[in-house]
């Protein structure tokens, strides 16, 4: 950090890494609010691939540092620019995703695209669940309004 006449500028790092904390701490809020475990949010690199961000209660990040478009629950999100739920009455017993997406035993998923500029996906949200769920239309579109409000 520099100062200038009684200024403190703030580096690139620090910029980035104080939004990272806004986004976990707000991940951590609305995983918590939905009674979730846990949660992701990933955000667009070029048209094909998304980038985890920040995470909350997710011990192994190994495999889902990188999530090509369409594939897994946050790539169809993207793919789709739509809501997508593994949670039983929004899918029924079909449960169908792409071969590499391993669902979690017996949770509920849910992944959210948020939207930026001209309606353009800035960000994927997911949370799961503890127990596979049945959830109604107006839970998943409070849920949908809820990850709108992602931090920029």
């Amino acid at each position: 950090m520099g100062t200038h006449e009684g200024l403190v500028h703030i580096g690139e790092e620090d910029r980035e890494g104080a939004k990272a904390q806004l986004v976990k701490d707000w991940l951590a809020k609305l995983v918590q609010r939905y009674n979730g475990v846990s949660g992701t949010v990933y955000e667009p690199q070029g048209q094909d691939e998304l980038q985890l961000i920040v995470t909350h209660n997710v011990d192994d990040t190994s495999g889902i540092q990188r999530i090509p478009r369409g594939e897994g629950i946050a790539g169809l999100a993207f793919e789709r620019n739509a809501l997508i739920s593994t949670c039983a009455y929004h899918l029924g017993k079909e449960r169908r995703a792409t071969p590499r997406y391993k669902f979690v035993d017996g949770a509920a998923t849910i992944a959210v695209p948020v939207h930026g500029e001209a309606g353009r996906v800035r960000a994927v949200v997911g949370i799961t669940f503890r127990d596979d769920m049945v959830m109604d239309d107006s839970q998943l579109v409070a849920i949908d309004r809820a990850a709108a409000a992602l931090p920029t």
